[in-house]
């Protein structure tokens, strides 16, 4: 069967005749064959009802009313200083080998050659206390020590220090006098790690370092009279100069040597000498 169109509908009375009006819904007109006006004042229209829907329901709904934020003080605003916290050290007892090291080594050094030279000086005095307790010493005649200088320290693959010595001794003859013996060197091994310091061992015998005297130089020639006077005047400390001992060497630099003797106020004489510039009598520093 076919579908019949609905049948139509009587003509209104205010509508004019001949016109037909069918029944259809308004969501199935096409909006497109409208005109332009009507679509935006259609449109207009649609979002004036939603505003104002919105803002009367708005107003409808209660609103709790919220309290205002109380102002920060100042200590709030930069914030509490954080709790000084106390660091508790514990100090060990017994000085290690790592404590030890991180003192300067400078002054180590300089502790453990002071004790070197007094091992030294008691050693050639031929003394069996204090550092040498329990050597045993032989010797005949009696021994003085002069001087004693520490020359050198380094250090051992086992962590001990190694100081070089010169001693100058005075030993004693069959004429109850002394006579000087030419300087000795020893090594003298300590441990610097222990308090106080030890010796490690019986000290070791070892070659100075130190030369021995070389004349100068270079074309000798008689000073001029006025450096003879000149240094004739000339009176260090502990003499007077003898005016017949001048004896003039020109060296390869120009320099004038002026070798010369000093006699002390008990009559000893000590052979010097004198350097003067090319360009006057002023000595060289």
């Amino acid at each position: 069967m076919s579908s019949l169109p609905p049948p139509a509908t009587a003509p209104d009375e205010l509508d004019e005749p001949g016109e037909t009006m069918f029944s259809a819904p308004w969501e199935s007109l096409p909006l497109e064959n409208g005109r332009p006006e009507r679509r935006l004042l259609m449109l207009i229209a649609g979002v004036a009802v939603l505003v104002l829907g919105w803002t009367a329901l708005d107003r409808l709904v209660p609103r709790t009313p919220v309290p205002p934020a109380p102002i920060p003080s100042p200590s709030e605003t930069l914030g509490a200083a954080p709790p000084a916290s106390v660091t508790t050290t514990t100090v060990p007892e017994i000085v290690t080998e790592a404590d030890l090291r991180a003192v300067n080594p400078l002054t180590i050094e300089r502790r453990v050659m002071a004790f070197a030279e007094t091992a030294a000086a008691e050693f050639f005095s031929a003394d069996s206390d204090g550092v040498w307790s329990g050597v045993a010493f032989e010797t005949s005649r009696p021994t003085f020590v002069e001087r004693v200088r520490a020359v050198g320290v380094d250090e051992s693959r086992s962590g001990t220090m190694r100081v070089l010595v010169a001693v100058s001794v005075l030993v004693g003859n069959d004429e109850g006098s002394f006579e000087r013996w030419p300087p000795r060197g020893l090594v003298v091994e300590i441990d610097p790690v222990t308090d106080p310091l030890r010796v490690v061992g019986l000290p070791t015998p070892a070659d100075l370092p130190f030369g021995s005297y070389r004349p100068s130089s270079g074309e000798r020639t008689s000073p001029d009279p006025v450096v003879a006077q000149a240094l004739a005047a000339w009176s260090p400390p502990f003499g007077t100069v003898d005016p017949e001992s001048f004896e003039a060497i020109r060296e390869d630099t120009g320099l004038l040597r002026v070798n010369l003797v000093v006699v002390d106020d008990s009559g000893n004489r000590w052979p010097l000498s004198v350097a003067i510039n090319p360009d006057g009598l002023e000595t060289e520093p």
